[in-house]
C-alpha cells in the first residue's frame, strides 16, 4: 500500500443517532498533514477511528505498519517516577535515550518523581512512549495545548522530523505554518488542501467571502421580490377600488360591473400566485445560500461595558510567595502592580506558578507577602473552564450561575457566544475543548456585575480559527484590567497586550 493509512467511506454516528462523520476518504502520505475544523466537528473522533480505538458505522480503515495515537491531554497520573510514564523498563537504554532526545528531554532523570514534572514534560514523555514503539504513523490530538514555548518547539521539531506519516489535529498556528498539507473536517466531510497553511487560509477566506456575498445577494433578491409583490397588490387594490366607485355612481351596467369584478378577482388571484411562487423561490435560494455558508458559530462577544478608571489601583502585590512541601514556590518573592485597564501578558515556563498566581488573585491567601486586589469583581477562566462543572446542560449551568437573570437574557447571552436554540441544551460533559472556552466566557459574563479584572489562562487552546478571531476581537474591546497567559504569539499580538510580567524561577 503506497500510503501508511487509508480510510474508505468511513462514517460514524453518535450514541443518540446523530451522524457525525459521513463517507470520509483519506489517504495519508509521508510527511506532516494538519487536521483542522470547527470545534465539535469530530476531529478527535476521526483520529480515534483511524487508530482503531473506535469502530466506524460504515466504511473501513486500512493500516500499513503500526499506528500510534496521542489523545488530548488528560489529568496525568503523577504517582511513581518518570520511568513509569515512559513505560520503558524493558526498553534498551540507548532507545530510551534516543526518544527522549527526540522530544527535547535528553538528560531527564527517569528516576525523578513524576509529581515534580511539569505539564510540558509529561506531554513529551507521553510522546516519547509512542516513539518507543517505532510506529510508521503518528496521530496527534492537540499535542501543544498547555505547553510553554520550549516544549512547543520540541513538539514542532518532532513533527517536522518524523520519518513516517503524521496527522495532527491542532489550532496551533505556528505548527500549522509548518504543515505540508491541510485536511479540513467540516459538516461531517473531509477536504484536502495543498499549498500548506497559507494556501488553506487563502482558500478559506475566499470561500467565506463568496458565501457571504451569496447570502447578501439572496437576501436582497428576497426583499426585492417581496417589495414587488407588495407594490403589485397595491396597484391591483387601487384598480379594484376605482371600479367599485364607478359602479357605485351608476355609470356602468350591472352585467358589465359584475364582469369587471370577476375579472379583477381572477387577476388578483393570478398575481398573488405568481408573486407567491417568486417569493417562495427567493426564500429557497436564500436557504440554500445560508446552508452553503460555513457553519462556524456566530460569536458576538461584548466586553465593552467594562470601563476601569485609568488610575484605579487594581492589584498591589509585595513580596508574594507560596510554601510548597519542598520549600518556596518562587526563588525570589514576587512584587508587581496593576493600575487601571492595563493589558498584561503573564510569562513563565510550565510549572512556574502561573495558575497559582491566578488563584492568589482570585482569593487564595499567600503564605508570604501582602496582596491587595482593588477590583470590584475578579473573573477567572482556567484552562479547563472549571466554572462550568461537568453536570447538566449548558442552559442549566447558566441558570445555576446566574439565577437572578431572566431566562430570555441567559438565552440571549448564550446565543452571543454561538450556542443558539438546541445548542444551548447540549450537555456540558459533551462540549469540545473550544466550546468549553466559549461557554466559560459566557459564564464569566453571566453575572450582573462586569469583571474589572479578567484572568485568562491559555484561552486560545482548542479554539478554531473563527473562535480565535472572535475571542481576540472581544478582548481588544475589553476595558478592564487583563492578565493573560498564552504561548500563542499571534494571539498575543491580536489581543494587543501592553506589557509583560515574568514570574521568578522556581525555588
Amino acid at each position: 500500500m503506497p500510503y501508511s493509512l487509508v480510510a474508505e467511506g468511513v462514517s460514524f454516528v453518535l450514541p443518540d443517532g446523530t451522524p457525525l462523520l459521513e463517507s470520509i476518504d483519506l489517504s495519508l502520505p509521508r510527511g506532516f498533514t494538519a487536521l483542522v475544523g470547527p470545534n465539535g466537528s469530530g476531529k478527535s473522533t476521526l483520529l480515534a477511528l483511524l487508530a482503531g480505538a473506535l469502530r466506524p458505522a460504515r466504511g473501513r480503515v486500512l493500516r500499513s505498519g503500526s499506528v500510534a495515537l496521542l489523545p488530548q491531554s488528560t489529568a496525568p497520573d503523577r504517582g511513581g517516577v518518570a520511568r513509569d510514564l515512559l513505560e520503558a523498563r524493558d526498553a534498551p537504554e540507548w532507545l530510551a535515550a534516543r526518544v527522549l532526545a527526540e522530544v527535547g528531554l535528553d538528560g531527564l532523570d527517569l528516576d525523578r518523581p513524576a509529581a515534580t514534572l511539569s505539564g510540558g514534560e509529561t506531554t513529551r514523555l507521553r510522546l516519547a512512549r509512542l516513539l518507543l514503539g517505532e510506529p510508521e504513523t503518528l496521530l496527534l490530538d492537540e499535542p501543544t495545548n498547555h505547553l510553554d514555548g520550549e516544549a512547543r518547539q520540541a513538539v514542532h521539531d518532532l513533527v517536522r522530523s518524523f520519518r513516517g506519516a503524521v496527522l495532527v489535529a491542532t489550532h496551533d498556528r505556528a505548527l500549522l505554518a509548518r504543515a505540508d498539507r491541510i485536511a479540513e473536517l467540516r459538516s461531517g466531510r473531509l477536504r484536502s488542501f495543498g499549498g500548506g497553511w497559507e494556501g488553506f487560509l487563502e482558500a478559506w477566506r475566499a470561500e467565506r467571502e463568496a458565501a457571504a456575498r451569496a447570502v447578501r445577494s439572496a437576501e436582497q433578491e428576497l426583499e426585492a421580490v417581496r417589495r414587488a409583490a407588495h407594490e403589485a397588490a397595491e396597484r391591483q387594490a387601487h384598480r379594484a377600488a376605482r371600479g367599485r366607485r364607478e359602479a357605485a355612481r351608476g355609470g356602468m351596467p350591472k352585467i358589465v360591473a359584475g364582469g369587471l369584478k370577476r375579472a379583477a378577482q381572477v387577476s388578483a388571484g393570478r398575481l398573488k400566485g405568481i408573486h407567491g411562487d417568486r417569493i417562495e423561490a427567493a426564500r429557497s435560494a436564500l436557504a440554500k445560500a445560508r446552508a452553503a455558508a460555513p457553519d462556524d458559530p456566530s460569536v458576538a462577544f461584548d466586553l465593552g461595558a467594562t470601563p476601569v478608571p485609568p488610575r484605579k489601583r487594581i492589584v498591589d502585590a509585595e513580596g508574594l510567595n507560596v510554601r510548597l512541601p519542598g520549600g518556596w514556590l518562587w526563588a525570589a518573592p514576587l512584587s508587581f502592580h496593576v493600575v487601571g485597564p492595563e493589558r498584561i501578558r503573564l510569562r513563565g515556563a510550565n510549572g512556574a506558578g502561573k495558575s497559582t498566581l491566578f488563584a492568589l488573585l482570585a482569593g487564595r491567601a499567600p503564605d508570604a507577602g501582602t496582596l491587595r486586589v482593588g477590583a470590584a469583581r475578579v473573573a477567572l477562566l482556567d484552562q479547563d473552564a472549571a466554572v462550568l462543572g461537568s453536570e447538566g446542560t449548558l442552559a442549566g449551568t447558566l441558570r445555576r450561575l446566574a439565577p437572578t437573570r431572566p431566562e430570555h437574557e441567559r438565552r440571549l447571552l448564550l446565543g452571543r457566544f454561538g450556542f443558539v436554540q438546541e445548542a444551548a441544551e447540549k450537555p456540558v460533559a459533551a462540549l469540545s475543548g473550544g466550546e468549553r472556552i466559549r461557554a466559560g466566557l459566557a459564564a464569566l459574563l453571566a453575572s450582573e456585575q462586569a469583571p474589572e479584572l479578567l484572568l485568562l489562562d491559555e484561552p486560545s487552546n482548542h479554539l478554531d480559527l473563527p473562535g480565535l478571531e472572535a475571542v481576540a476581537s472581544a478582548l481588544r474591546a475589553y476595558r478592564g484590567a487583563l492578565l493573560l497567559v498564552t504561548h500563542d504569539e499571534e494571539f498575543a499580538r491580536d489581543v494587543e497586550l501592553e506589557r509583560e510580567l515574568a514570574l521568578p524561577p522556581r525555588g
